[in-house]
């Protein structure tokens, strides 16, 4: 296996240049492009799912930094304050509420150590994007 794809087309791609026989190498193509958009509905499927759980952890006030920051996290699962305050153009310190809000309920995480410069980590879509290829992503119990 060349990552989850069937190997059998692989031995095929030199007959395809050498000989112009394009069927086993347009069959691999078409598999992958198959398996990626496959693959690609199912992490959107599953962090869509981890959103609405996310939204369960916590009462956040309607129109919230955090809140609303539950959108962009699983586009920018890796993120600092700065960052976070450009992207929802929100001021230093209601990036620092927000961000201390989804750390305190297990959204985020704080991964440096470091009084300034702090870099904060959605583990959760992390763990769904590192994933094997193919593989189910692992989604968090909604009720804890």
């Amino acid at each position: 296996m060349l990552g989850n794809f069937p190997t059998a087309h692989v031995g095929n791609f030199e007959t395809a240049f050498t000989r112009l026989d394009w069927p086993p190498l347009i069959g691999f193509l078409s598999d992958a492009i198959i398996r990626t958009v496959t693959e690609v509905q199912v992490t959107r499927q599953a962090t869509q799912a981890l959103q609405a759980t996310w939204r369960q952890r916590r009462a956040f006030r309607k129109g919230s930094a955090a809140l609303r920051a539950l959108d962009l996290l699983t586009d920018y699962p890796v993120l600092t304050a700065s960052r976070l305050g450009h992207l929802l153009d929100i001021t230093p310190p209601a990036a620092q509420t927000a961000l201390a809000q989804l750390c305190q309920v297990g959204i985020l995480t704080e991964r440096t150590g470091y009084a300034r410069n702090r870099i904060y980590a959605a583990e959760e879509v992390l763990t769904i994007l590192n994933r094997p290829f193919g593989e189910e992503p692992a989604l968090p119990d909604p009720s804890s």
